[in-house]
């Protein structure tokens, strides 16, 4: 396929640089929510959205990066300011193999479980899982 190194190497590094540069972009949305800056936050999303979608990623860095995004989603809980993260890299669940969606799946549950909050608690995360479950049933 189109990925960097076709044999899966380097993936993993540049999953975790690109969830890096999202999670500052998604930051810098957050603040402009909350101080109400006339940033437009619309195009911010949008950026990160097609940035994320935009990736090349095998499969295996494709889960990397998604773990990654779950524990510093979850992470922040009972501070709920990071969900709307998870929306953002929703693009990728279709790309998931139904094995690699169902492990996910568990591993959300489990930092839920961890964080002591149902994943009804954390809306996005929500909508997340039952992608992740309809992709599942699918397969």
């Amino acid at each position: 396929g189109a990925y960097v190194g076709s044999d899966g190497c380097g993936q993993e590094e540049v999953a975790v640089r690109m969830l890096g540069v999202h999670k500052a972009a998604y930051k810098r949305v957050h603040d402009a929510v909350l101080h109400g800056s006339d940033e437009d936050i619309e195009a911010l999303t949008m950026r990160i959205v097609q940035s994320v979608s935009s990736m090349q990623l095998a499969p295996a860095a494709t889960v990397g990066y998604l773990r990654g995004a779950f524990s510093w989603v979850l992470g922040a809980l009972p501070d709920t300011s990071r969900l709307g993260f998870l929306d953002a890299s929703a693009v990728l669940v279709p790309r998931l193999l139904a094995a690699d969606a169902g492990a996910l799946l568990s591993h959300l549950e489990d930092l839920c479980r961890q964080r002591g909050v149902s994943l009804r608690q954390t809306g996005g995360a929500l909508g997340y899982v039952t992608r992740m479950r309809d992709k599942l049933s699918a397969a």
